[in-house]
């Protein structure tokens, strides 16, 4: 049934328009109907009619503009003449809106400057270049052109990026100077209870103001940062790709000529081992936050070295552990550091595949008596020269009834021990529940020598992974789509728990924002590569504590 103030579609004749319920797509203000999904967009004094899936109104009403006058006695009475003041003044505020918007975009210093500014260097208004480069490459030239190309583009980011950090300084310049003097007016004027009420509430206003431009600068920073790690990447790409060229033909004819290019498996197992290792520190390098992390692996690495020197020349070396402790919530990037510490393991000929079996309870524990050992000695086998990485380790011995999580361990630790020069074991899970875990177990602990605490990502790198997935699928924020996110996460971390996803959530919400977008999209005419590849704020969740 409906209210009285909704008014029957003029299309169907069966639906109704509901004033009540507007949507925008850009800035542009439309209603639809309920049954049929009619669309009237709003266009000066009228509506321009989109979205009409009857044949037989098609050519009568699709791509018309309508007056009110017209609709009201197309539709036997149609809007109101309230609601259609109301919708007058909302166009002049929009309108308002998009002239205020101009004008701060165009002012040189601010947040929405810089981010027009990235925008033109990356080609996103006048559609010459979509912040990608393409790494299907005929010859070696055209790889130092796609290179020098994007050096230029960096170079460029970095620029803005110092820029931004130079306004920053200035404005916490200007905030300090305006505390000190609101400070310094106390100190004059006395300080009475409503003096002091005053200049509290003035304080906090300023940091209130102050933390809100410096979260936009931020922002804008965060994406200047992901686009140079894509950068950095796709170089890698091409310098790969030249590399793996004999003699660095630049003609098709002489590419020819050369031997095949070798797969990713190929090149892995038969290229120099100071080349791969490189290149597995630059795939380490582009991942996002970790820098705690980076820099512990990077210390394994020189200790591994330089005890392989000394043990070319005879010089007594201790017995190497391999083996690592992560702590950390989920989605901070365990895994994929587990499965770089193998094939870093490999590279140095520490061990003999660099492969990586992942586990967790269920692939060690049994329900029955015998079975637990055959289980974990299964899971041993298959990792032998690579990694074992057993997640949520501290589950093993959880609410052990049977004490078959006991049996697992205890055959673990015979397992490290007796293939000590060809197996490493990594446990990860919380950092709370493993260090009980350990505590528990001396046996295990003292197995491990190695622990490494991957923290919680920021706002502004939860940002930059969710930028990384847009360009990898090939999306685009709009500008109110990036100031959407920024704040949503702002929020997000600041009332996170134990149970935090960090990366994984921010996954989960980039795939419920590409299905907002698809559902939005779905029904356009005309489907543009703008309006696949761009996210609106209303495609973003505005909640995704449930993601």
């Amino acid at each position: 049934m409906s209210n009285q103030n909704e008014q029957r579609c003029f299309i169907c004749n069966k639906g109704f328009i509901n004033p009540g319920k507007r949507l925008f797509i850009e800035t542009e203000l439309f209603y639809e109907c309920n049954f049929c999904h009619a669309e009237f967009h709003k266009k000066g004094d009228g509506f321009l009619l989109k979205n009409i899936l009857d044949k037989s109104l098609w050519n009568k009403y699709e791509g018309k503009v309508l007056s009110f006058n017209e609709i009201k006695r197309i539709s036997k009475g149609g809007f109101s003449d309230a609601e259609i003041e109301l919708q007058k003044n909302e166009d002049e505020r929009q309108k308002q809106e998009e002239e205020k918007r101009e004008q701060i975009e165009q002012t040189p210093g601010t947040p929405e400057n810089y981010l027009s500014r990235v925008d033109e260097i990356m080609g996103y208004e006048n559609g010459s270049f979509d912040g990608r480069f393409s790494v299907q490459l005929k010859s070696v030239d055209e790889g130092k052109q796609q290179t020098k190309r994007i050096e230029q583009v960096q170079k460029e980011l970095q620029q803005i990026k110092k820029e931004i950090n130079v306004t920053k300084k200035q404005i916490k310049s200007d905030y300090d100077a305006q505390k000190a003097k609101n400070s310094a007016e106390v100190a004059v004027y006395g300080s009475s209870r409503a003096m002091t009420d005053l200049r509290t509430n003035q304080k906090q206003q300023l940091d209130s103001q102050g933390n809100l431009q410096f979260e936009h600068y931020d922002s804008v920073i965060s994406l200047i940062d992901s686009a140079i790690m894509s950068f950095d990447k796709t170089k890698n790409e091409i310098e790969n790709w030249m590399g793996s060229k004999v003699g660095g033909s630049s003609t098709d004819k002489d590419l020819d000529k050369e031997t095949p290019q070798k797969n990713e498996k190929e090149v892995f197992e038969e290229g120099s081992e100071q080349l791969k290792l490189e290149t597995i520190l630059k795939e380490l390098d582009v991942l996002i936050g970790l820098d705690n992390i980076k820099a512990e692996v990077q210390e394994l690495i020189n200790f591994l070295k330089v005890q392989q020197v000394r043990k070319s020349r005879n010089l007594p070396t201790p017995n190497l552990s391999l083996h690592v402790v992560f702590y950390g919530n989920p989605g901070t990037g365990k895994t994929t550091v587990a499965r770089m510490l193998s094939k870093i393991y490999k590279a140095l000929g520490i061990l003999s595949k660099g492969h990586l079996i992942e586990t967790d309870r269920s692939g060690m524990v049994a329900g029955y008596v015998g079975q637990t050992a055959l289980k974990v000695s299964d899971a041993v086998e298959q990792s032998l020269g690579g990694v074992l990485f057993v997640d949520e380790a501290y589950s093993l011995t959880d609410n052990d009834e049977g004490g078959f999580g006991r049996e697992a361990v205890d055959t673990l630790i015979k397992a490290m021990e007796d293939h000590r020069g060809d197996l490493a074991v990594v446990i990860a899970g919380y950092t709370k529940n493993m260090q009980n875990f350990l505590s528990s177990n001396p046996g295990l602990k003292s197995r491990f020598n190695r622990y490494w605490e991957f923290k919680d990502y920021t706002p502004p790198e939860l940002f930059k992974i969710f930028l990384s997935l847009c360009s990898t699928g090939h999306y685009l924020l709009s500008d109110p789509a990036k100031r959407k996110l920024a704040i949503l996460l702002q929020k997000t971390c600041d009332q996170k728990d134990e149970t935090f996803g960090n990366g994984r959530l921010v996954r989960n919400l980039y795939e419920a924002t590409i299905s907002n977008q698809a559902s939005r999209i779905v029904l356009h005419e005309n489907m543009s590569d703008d309006v696949l590849t761009t996210i609106d704020a209303s495609d973003i969740p505005d909640d995704i504590t449930s993601l």
